[in-house]
């Protein structure tokens, strides 16, 4: 549903719409199984690490109208923040670039990952003093 809305307000019919919705599913379940992945195995310090990244995100893009130096230290980190890399492929299809196939096959290689890693579940042993509660 989300990938025809968006198609029509971007009228990706030059790329065609099974290819835009197939992309817009690929970067859900990237984003799903990721923090599915942080919250289960992690859980606080996943939901920091959610947090930080998606804050590093807003405040070092243009999203809220600032402009970042390239040279400076946000520069950097907004180099290496995981949700520009899928605004620049998403910028790249809508502008019809052909040079998406390294960004698109590392998705879908760290999507396959992800779910991969999500079947195994590591559980931490409750110690002995702490009682057990079933929920």
């Amino acid at each position: 549903m989300i990938g025809l809305i968006s198609g029509k307000i971007f009228d990706v019919s030059e790329i065609g719409y099974f290819f835009w919705i197939g992309i817009c599913l690929l970067l859900m379940l990237l984003l799903v199984s990721g923090c599915t992945y942080l919250l289960r195995q992690l859980q606080m310090v996943g939901m920091f690490i959610i947090l930080l990244v998606l804050s590093l995100y807003l405040f070092l893009t243009d999203a809220i109208g600032l402009n970042v130096d390239k040279t400076s230290a946000f520069g950097t980190l907004q180099k290496f923040s995981p949700l520009q890399y899928l605004e620049t492929l998403l910028n790249r299809i809508l502008n019809g670039e052909s040079n998406i196939l390294i960004l698109t096959f590392a998705c879908i290689g760290v999507a396959i990952i992800l779910i991969v890693s999500n079947l195994f579940v590591v559980k931490k042993e409750a110690a002995e003093g702490e009682g057990v509660h079933e929920s």
